[in-house]
């Protein structure tokens, strides 16, 4: 989903690129809070959705500018936790 929203990105699609970015966005963050509270390392399916989380959150950033309160809230919180995993 997140290479559909790349290219239509690219060919001045930026509304509907950003709808695909809020969808993935909804879809992982919904995982966030758990994986927040597990004492354990994420498996490697989590990380990998972990990042995807993050490049969605990046490009609606990219898409909309600047860094929304709720949306820049939910990549730091995305950031931490990546940054544990990568110890």
């Amino acid at each position: 989903m997140l290479d559909s929203a790349r290219c239509g990105l690219e060919l001045g699609e930026a509304e509907k690129s950003g709808s695909l970015c809020e969808a993935v966005i909804e879809d992982f963050s919904t995982f966030l809070d758990d994986w927040e509270c597990e004492d354990d390392l994420l498996l490697e399916e989590e990380e990998i959705a972990l990042q995807h989380l993050i490049d969605a959150i990046d490009l609606l950033l990219e898409i909309r500018g600047g860094e929304a309160d709720e949306i820049g809230e939910l990549r730091r919180r995305c950031l931490k936790l990546k940054s544990l995993c990568d110890e």
